[in-house]
């Protein structure tokens, strides 16, 4: 008995260690904890879970899903460490085709994803109305708000055969007079509709419009849309009460036969006869002259002027200039030049100056101003290679040639050596210093050129302006 109870006692511990040794591998072999979060029917929530995957997380939480739910990722997927598990829960949404009303569960929010769980495809010409309001098909990707409701009417081909004008379209209108203001057929109460305007409209109809003579008369700045029983477009116009006067004419003639849907233009014509005269200018020659001072001038022949004239024929139509005919035309007036002779002789003249009298052959009237090396940014180098100081003068080379010697009252002599940049007048000179001796200039003088005179001599001299140029002594 005592061994039994032993042999039983052994086997008890035998078991019992068994145990604990599998209760220690199975938990060793539990998965590490892993912190996901779940979106589901409430704010996202941070969960730590041993569930080996989606699915198992879900049932360890007690979410239930409905068959058109949607979990991502799916069930199967394994979890790991941060990973962000979202439950869209599906809604019932309303579609009607026509006649044609069902409703699915979607988790579709937008029209064209619904429609598209839903396999129904939506023509370019339907008429779709998400939750009551016109939406064009190709926007439905773009709608911005949860569809609740979707009714789509397809559009039905129909033919409008409008005089000899047939044509197919699509429409979604109800009825016969609905389709053809949607397809912008206009409708004059003189007018036969087949079938009449009330009646529904239905896939491959034939529409016919029978129509009195329409037609569209541009007259006198306005334009009319009328119906008429004339015959010519000459019977139109009297109809509408336009009538042609002297050149008037229309567009078609007026004894054109007229057609439906014609549109007659009414020309109004009017001419007009208009003289031009025209200035031609004459020429001056300039003659030189020795028995004439430098500088002065004297008129031999007075110019004058000549003249053309031309008639001309102006026609209008509505107002606008279409033709210009010349009626005739010529020179009625000769110009004749002026002629006017320039001196050449060249005299001498002393003056007196604080220096002592100098010898000068030209006398002119120049505005004069100073510079310096400083005021040039320090270049010291004139324009004919001359070392910038007192005594070098900036000229315009058209007036006063380079090297010409010079002489300025109050300033002293110098010669030309240099130019300036563009002025106002050509009747400028600049007086050159250095930077140590540099005195301001600012106002008219006189300018005497000193012998020797020049070869080239410039007897002609630019136009003066205010109070330059030459003067004659």
């Amino acid at each position: 008995m005592l061994r039994a109870i032993i042999a039983l006692s052994f086997i008890g511990l035998i078991v019992t260690g068994f145990v604990l040794v599998n209760a220690l591998l199975e938990e060793n072999q539990r998965p590490e904890p892993l912190m996901v979060v779940l979106l589901a029917d409430a704010p996202a929530q941070t969960i730590t879970t041993r569930a080996a995957t989606v699915g198992d997380l879900l049932e360890e939480r007690g979410v239930r899903l409905a068959t058109a739910d949607v979990v991502l990722p799916d069930s199967d997927t394994a979890l790991s460490d941060g990973l962000r598990i979202v439950v869209q829960r599906a809604r019932m949404v309303r579609i009607r085709v026509d006649d044609d009303a069902r409703q699915i569960d979607t988790t579709h929010e937008n029209p064209f994803d619904i429609l598209r769980q839903a396999q129904i495809t939506v023509g370019v010409h339907d008429a779709v109305r998400v939750d009551g309001q016109m939406v064009h098909p190709a926007d439905l990707i773009a709608w911005p708000l949860p569809a609740d409701d979707i009714a789509i009417t397809r559009a039905r081909p129909i033919t409008i055969i409008d005089g000899d004008e047939s044509r197919t379209v699509q429409t979604t209108a109800a009825t016969v007079g609905d389709a053809l203001f949607e397809a912008g057929v206009p409708l004059y109460m003189v007018d036969s509709i087949t079938p009449p305007v009330n009646a529904p409209v239905s896939a491959d109809m034939e529409i016919v419009v029978d129509r009195s003579r329409a037609v569209v008369i541009q007259a006198d700045g306005t334009r009319t849309e009328t119906r008429v029983n004339a015959q010519t477009v000459g019977g139109a116009l009297a109809e509408a009460g336009i009538t042609l006067q002297g050149l008037d004419y229309s567009i078609p003639d007026e004894n054109i036969d007229l057609l439906p849907n014609m549109t007659i233009r009414v020309i109004r014509v009017t001419e007009e006869i208009v003289n031009y005269e025209e200035v031609l200018p004459f020429e001056t020659r300039y003659q030189a002259d020795d028995s004439l001072p430098l500088d002065t001038r004297r008129v031999i022949q007075a110019g004058q002027e000549g003249l053309y004239e031309r008639v001309e024929r102006v026609r209008y139509e509505n107002g606008v200039e279409v033709r210009r005919t010349v009626e005739s035309e010529g020179v009625t007036r000769v110009p004749q030049d002026g002629i006017v002779a320039y001196g050449t002789q060249i005299i001498v003249r002393t003056l007196d100056t604080p220096d002592g009298p100098v010898e000068y052959w030209r006398h002119l009237r120049m505005y004069a101003t100073s510079y310096r090396p400083a005021s040039v940014g320090g270049s010291t180098t004139t324009s004919i290679g001359e070392t910038l100081r007192k005594g070098i003068i900036a000229i315009d080379p058209t007036i006063v040639n380079y090297r010409t010697n010079m002489y300025v009252p109050g300033y002293g002599q110098g010669f030309a050596a240099d130019t300036g940049g563009p002025r106002r007048s050509p009747y400028w000179v600049d007086l050159g210093y250095e930077d140590h001796d540099w005195v301001g200039w600012s106002r008219w003088v006189d300018v005497y050129l000193l012998l020797p005179v020049p070869d080239n001599v410039r007897y002609i001299l630019p136009p003066s302006g205010n109070e330059g140029g030459p003067v004659i002594d």
